[in-house]
């Protein structure tokens, strides 16, 4: 199966209005840029609190920063209001977003969907193996 089929195949598997810069998500929220700027400046491993406390204004506003200096790999917004509260398609989402930012990762990555053509109907675990942890681990073992 060549590269373009797999990615076909791909798009009935991810949910394009959860990433960053989309119109489903438009406008989308967003940190007032003298707000929040501790949390801005420190690398964010979880974010947490409830409703409305401004978890995905911040997110937003770190991805948008990462954009601009092209350090953003991928990302996935969850949103009631835009019905994309899909687990099942964050890891393919996310995949199919690195593929398209890394061409290395892009070719490791159709190699093993044509390989493996029933891993999107695969537990959530282990798609995120396959087709997140396994293709960088790859690409380190080729960059070595």
């Amino acid at each position: 199966m060549d590269g373009k089929a797999v990615l076909d195949r791909l798009e009935h598997y991810i949910t394009p209005s959860a990433a960053t810069n989309v119109g489903a998500r438009w406008p989308p929220p967003s940190c007032h840029p003298s707000t929040r700027k501790a949390i801005l400046e420190m690398v964010m491993l979880w974010l947490y609190g409830p409703a409305g406390c401004g978890k995905s204004a911040v997110a937003q506003s770190l991805a948008e920063r990462r954009i601009e200096i092209l350090r953003l790999g991928a990302a996935f917004f969850f949103s009631c209001s835009n019905s994309i509260n899909k687990p099942e398609t964050v890891f393919p989402a996310l995949a199919y977003q690195l593929a398209s930012h890394c061409p290395e990762y892009k070719t490791i990555w159709i190699s093993l969907l044509t390989n493996e053509p029933l891993l999107l109907t695969k537990a959530q675990p282990v798609q995120f193996n396959k087709l997140i942890v396994e293709p960088f681990l790859r690409l380190q073992d080729v960059r070595e």
